[in-house]
């Protein structure tokens, strides 16, 4: 009996040594500083960009270190396969998930916010979100974020040429002209890839400008979007046997076609950080000769963001990394074209002048185009529901054509 009540004592212990872990949102800082301690954070991310994925290995893992925490992250090739998993983990009622952090934007937001895939208003306790630039907060692809994200960087598409070969393209009308006179010398990534995607949307503004923003500002049903989208695969079935290839093929990732290009299999390359050309031409996997352009009508912008699941099993230490991820420090280092060359999403407003000069005096190289240029040039992203209806439609109506 004796014995029976001193392991009964031992399971209650232990239960409420459990229970004494877990996070609130209510909890102080203070305290989700020390659960933070001596642990390991997963975050789940794309993984096909060196630059990237050493930012984070390095800069970031040594930096966490600073503060007692180890990173650990888990490469991913399309984030939906993770989105498809916690849905699982969710109908299964797991409660100790695996993913404590996950990149994420766009539609898989939209996606993970209706299904309850995410913790809860966690963005609205970090330390660091009162030096954001207030705009990020609000929306993603149109849809609100309430806080169940953080903002972790800017995008904004820019194409790259080799200035020795071709002159650049200002519109669709003229990238037409250019990709039938070198033939096989362009190409565009799958519709599956993220840059292959946002290629037909950037494609479509310039066709159809005014039908862009109805995707923008509109709720329409999927007839109505498939209708507006026919000028957009009519100029792509036209262009599609001067391609890369013949347009039998596509390459199936814009790493795979930044690879086409250092091999001058390409003319152009195409990318989401503006910054991107820079670290590549200094390590020799892209000409010197390389530039990057906008279309006159401008270039579509949206920012990434980070995310907690709801069954991350170490918020602690997920909440200390994104606040870290947001700070001055942290973003000013991912700026920095070696780095990884991603806008900030900081407000300007807040920092003190020595960090703006910071800023300032970040070399982008002659390649690239300043962020001055680029903020004048944005075009805003379509609704997030509609962005998968495209990438459907591409290969219904050019790729199995």
């Amino acid at each position: 009996m004796k014995k029976t009540i001193i392991f009964l004592l031992f399971i209650i212990l232990i239960g409420c040594n459990k229970k004494s872990n877990d996070v609130t949102l209510n909890e102080s800082w203070e305290n989700i500083q020390k659960k933070s301690k001596g642990t390991v954070v997963n975050i789940y991310a794309w993984g096909g960009s060196e630059v990237i994925n050493d930012y984070i290995d390095k800069y970031v893992g040594k930096n966490l270190k600073k503060q007692d925490i180890t990173i650990n992250r888990v490469p991913v090739d399309d984030i939906k396969v993770i989105m498809n998993k916690l849905l699982t983990e969710k109908i299964a009622n797991k409660k100790d998930g695996s993913v404590d952090i996950i990149w994420i934007n766009g539609e898989n937001f939209k996606f993970a916010k209706e299904n309850g895939l995410l913790w809860g208003e966690f963005a609205k306790i970090l330390p660091n979100l009162n030096y954001v630039d207030e705009k990020t907060i609000q929306s993603d692809f149109g849809e609100p974020i309430n806080y169940l994200e953080a903002p972790w960087g800017t995008a904004q598409f820019v194409f790259a040429y080799d200035s020795e070969k071709v002159t650049y393209p200002k519109n669709h009308v003229e990238l037409k002209e250019i990709v039938k006179k070198y033939r096989g010398k362009f190409t565009y990534p799958q519709s599956s890839d993220f840059i292959g995607s946002v290629f037909l949307r950037q494609l479509f503004s310039s066709i159809d400008k005014e039908a862009y923003f109805r995707l923008v500002n509109e709720d329409l049903e999927e007839s109505q979007i498939k209708k507006l989208l026919k000028p957009l695969w009519s100029y792509l079935n036209e262009i599609k046997p001067y391609l890369w290839r013949e347009g039998k093929t596509y390459p199936e990732s814009s790493g795979k076609m930044h690879e086409l290009y250092s091999m001058q299999e390409i003319y152009f390359t195409m990318d989401y950080a503006p910054l991107f050309v820079e670290s590549r031409i200094k390590n020799g996997s892209f000409t010197k000769a390389t530039k990057t352009f906008l279309f006159e009508n401008g270039t579509i912008f949206n920012n990434h963001y980070l995310s907690i699941p709801f069954n991350a099993k170490n918020k602690a230490a997920a909440l200390m990394t994104i606040n870290f991820l947001i700070s001055f420090d942290a973003q000013y280092q991912k700026q920095i074209p070696n780095n990884w060359g991603d806008g900030n999403v900081l407000d300007f407003t807040k920092l003190t002048t020595m960090q703006k000069e910071k800023f300032d005096k970040i070399d982008i190289g002659d390649a690239s185009i300043s962020f001055d240029v680029l903020s004048k040039n944005r075009i805003p992203e379509i609704k997030s529901k509609y962005v998968e209806i495209i990438e459907k439609e591409w290969y219904e109506n050019v790729a199995k054509n």
